[in-house]
């Protein structure tokens, strides 16, 4: 029995380009390059319900890449994949020394930056359109972490650590409940 291939998220399907049914890859990860043809890859809203696809080509183009599958030959094809993620696996990607998955942050301690302090864990990635938020455990509450360079220091895979510095008021943001149906019951 094969191994089996651990995916990771390399873009989403924009749009259709041309008439042939090939596609503009956009919001790719920096580990994305040119892959080989006739490689897998998978199409889905998540890592867990995909589609199966056969890579023929795929180029650079402006921002993101040109890719065409075997099994997509129009563009009216292409519109049923439109905001789906790109999937492949993780042998085809290629990635540096100081390079990780967002996917690897996950279980890192969150330590403050400048005194030393561990806030708690990180649980979950939120993908967002303006930046990523990274969500930490802290004192039995969710809290996202904007991940920007300002507030994101150092992360370092190897020793499960992400160095922070929070802006104030981050980790109390949370601390009030808040009653939806107040305003409607006055």
């Amino acid at each position: 029995m094969q191994p089996k291939k651990k995916l990771r998220f390399v873009g989403i399907v924009s749009r259709p380009l041309g008439t042939d049914g090939t596609f503009i890859l956009a919001d790719t990860e920096r580990h994305v390059s040119p892959m080989q043809s006739h490689a897998d890859i998978h199409i889905g809203y998540s890592v867990q319900f995909t589609k199966q696809f056969t890579l023929i080509s795929c180029k650079k183009h402006g921002t993101g890449y040109a890719m065409k599958v075997q099994e997509i030959t129009a563009p009216e094809s292409v519109q049923s994949l439109r905001e789906q993620a790109v999937y492949v696996d993780e042998e085809m990607l290629v990635k540096h020394k100081d390079e990780y998955y967002v996917d690897e942050v996950v279980g890192c301690m969150v330590i403050d930056d400048a005194f030393d302090t561990v806030y708690g864990c990180i649980v979950d990635v939120w993908t967002l359109p303006a930046n990523d938020a990274w969500v930490m455990i802290y004192d039995g509450k969710e809290i996202p972490i904007p991940v920007i360079p300002q507030i994101i220091r150092s992360v370092n895979i190897l020793q499960k650590v992400v160095r922070v510095t929070l802006p104030d008021g981050l980790l109390t943001l949370f601390d009030h409940d808040i009653d939806i149906d107040r305003d409607e019951e006055e």
